[in-house]
């Protein structure tokens, strides 16, 4: 196998398919990867399907307001990865441009209930990640419109017995 590897065609031929997936996307993607402070090549924050951006990690950015505000560039996007960031309540409506996510991880940032309602809006999230935030009993309510929703991660959060009363009529968890 290593022999074949050598030879000039086929190393043109794996260099011209693995082009697309460490150094991306389309022009206007690489220079909003570049806006929200990502390296188009960091396959570790970045996750791409024919020549889109699908996938975005957005922990430790510099400057998240910033990131936020340009994740409009990105309708495509179906994961979002938040965690360890200092998103609040009010900046998730800058989330509404993304129609087709379909992943949410808001571990370890200071989301309230009062953050839910926004999230509620993304009909089709299937995995919501609400580990280690503020999320009390009252806003699980909020999350019976996310019928797609068939992954719901809680842990470390002020929700009691009763609050999980609402997660347990989501018969799709």
């Amino acid at each position: 196998m290593i022999d074949s590897l050598r030879r000039p065609s086929l190393q043109i031929a794996v260099v011209l398919y693995l082009i697309p997936l460490f150094v991306g996307c389309a022009p206007d993607n690489t220079q909003s990867l570049a806006e929200l402070g990502i390296d188009p090549k960091d396959t570790s924050r970045v996750w791409i399907e024919n020549n889109k951006v699908t996938g975005l990690t957005l922990s430790y950015v510099d400057s998240l307001e910033s990131a936020l505000n340009s994740l409009k560039k990105f309708p495509q996007l179906k994961s979002l990865n938040l965690e360890y960031t200092t998103i609040r309540d009010d900046q998730l409506s800058l989330l509404r441009p993304l129609e087709n996510l379909h992943e949410l991880n808001l571990n370890e940032t200071s989301i309230t209930s009062k953050g839910l309602s926004e999230i509620s809006r993304h009909v089709d999230l299937r995995t919501l990640i609400l580990k280690n935030t503020l999320v009390e009993d009252a806003g699980l309510n909020k999350l019976a419109a996310l019928t797609q929703l068939t992954t719901l991660f809680l842990a470390d959060t002020r929700i009691t017995d009763n609050g999980l009363q609402s997660v347990n009529r989501m018969t799709q968890l």
